[in-house]
C-alpha cells in the first residue's frame, strides 16, 4: 500500500512539474503562415515543437527576406519587437502590425501593399521603406509623424500632400512615381537628403526653402528652372545636386548655365547632363 501511495506521489509530482513549466513558458503562440513561423523558429533557433510566447517575447530584431510570406497573423506575439525586416515577399495585409506598439523600423519593399491604413496606429516608427508597392494613396502616413527616413520609390503616387506633416523627416525617396506637385515638401526644414528621380515635376520653386538640403537627386523630369536652388542659401560646400534630364538650357549664356556656374562656385559638386 505503501508503495502505491509513493507512486501516485511520484506521478503526481512529474505531472505538476510539467504543467507548471507549461504555465512559466506561458500560452503557446501560433502563426497563420509556415514560413513566417519558420523566420520566428529560426530567430530562437528551435526548429519543432510548440514556441511558447515567454520564448518570443523579448525579440526585438526579425528579419525574413525573401520567405515567401503571405500572412502576418500572428506576428502581434512578438510584443517587443522593434526592427522588422520583411522585403520581397507577398504580403498584402498589413493589419496585424498594429499590435506591435515599440516599432521603429519598417522595410516591406517588394511586397502587394495597396492599403497602408495600419500604420497610422504605429507612432514610434521612424524609418519606413515601401519601396516597389501597389500604392496610390499614403494619407495614413500624416498620422506617423516620427518617421525619419521614408522611402515611396517605385509606386503609383502622384498626390503627396500629406508628407507635408512629417516634420521630422530627414530622408525622402520618391522615385518612380507620377508626382508633378511637390509644394508640400516645403515645410520638411529637417530634410537633408532628397530623391524624386523620374516623376513629372515642373516646378521646383519649394526647395528654395529646404535648406538643411545636403543631397538632392531629381533627374528625369520637366524641370525647365533651377533658380530655387540659387535661392536655397543653406546649399553650399561639398553638397550634391544631380538633375540631368530635365528641360534646361545649357547653351553659353543661358540662364540655366549662369545658375549652374553660380552653384559651381559656392562648391557644390553636380551632375547636371550625360556625359555621353
Amino acid at each position: 500500500m505503501r508503495k502505491k501511495l509513493l507512486f501516485l506521489i511520484a506521478c503526481l509530482s512529474i505531472v505538476l512539474l510539467v504543467s507548471g513549466c507549461g504555465i512559466m513558458r506561458g500560452e503557446e503562440a501560433e502563426f497563420e503562415d509556415p514560413n513566417l513561423e519558420a523566420a520566428v523558429r529560426e530567430n530562437i533557433d528551435k526548429s519543432s515543437g510548440a514556441i511558447y510566447q515567454d520564448e518570443i517575447k523579448d525579440i526585438k530584431e526579425l528579419h525574413a527576406v525573401s520567405k515567401g510570406i503571405e500572412s502576418l497573423e500572428g506576428i502581434d506575439n512578438l510584443v517587443a519587437l522593434e526592427t522588422l525586416i520583411l522585403s520581397q515577399n507577398q504580403i498584402e495585409d498589413l493589419s496585424p502590425l498594429v499590435e506591435l506598439e515599440d516599432l521603429k523600423e519598417l522595410n516591406i519593399q517588394r511586397n502587394n501593399i495597396a492599403d497602408i491604413t495600419p500604420l497610422a496606429e504605429l507612432d514610434k516608427l521612424e524609418v519606413l521603406n515601401l519601396e516597389n508597392n501597389n500604392l496610390t494613396d499614403i494619407n495614413p502616413l500624416g498620422e506617423v509623424s516620427n518617421l525619419k527616413s521614408l522611402n515611396l520609390s517605385n509606386n503609383h503616387l502622384s498626390d503627396i500632400t500629406e508628407i507635408a506633416e512629417l516634420n521630422d523627416l530627414e530622408r525622402l525617396v520618391l522615385d518612380r512615381n507620377e508626382i508633378e506637385d511637390i509644394s508640400s515638401l516645403a515645410q520638411l526644414n529637417n530634410l537633408t537628403e532628397l530623391y524624386f528621380v523620374h516623376n513629372q515635376v515642373e516646378d521646383i520653386s519649394p526647395l528654395a526653402e529646404i535648406t538643411n538640403l545636403e543631397s538632392l537627386t531629381f533627374g528625369y523630369n520637366n524641370v525647365s528652372d533651377i533658380s530655387p536652388l540659387v535661392e536655397n542659401e543653406g546649399l553650399g560646400q561639398g553638397d550634391f545636386i544631380n538633375f540631368e534630364e530635365n528641360k534646361l538650357d545649357y547653351s553659353e549664356g543661358s540662364e540655366d548655365m549662369e545658375n549652374i556656374n553660380i552653384l559651381l562656385d559656392r562648391n557644390i559638386q553636380l551632375i547636371y547632363r550625360r556625359m555621353y
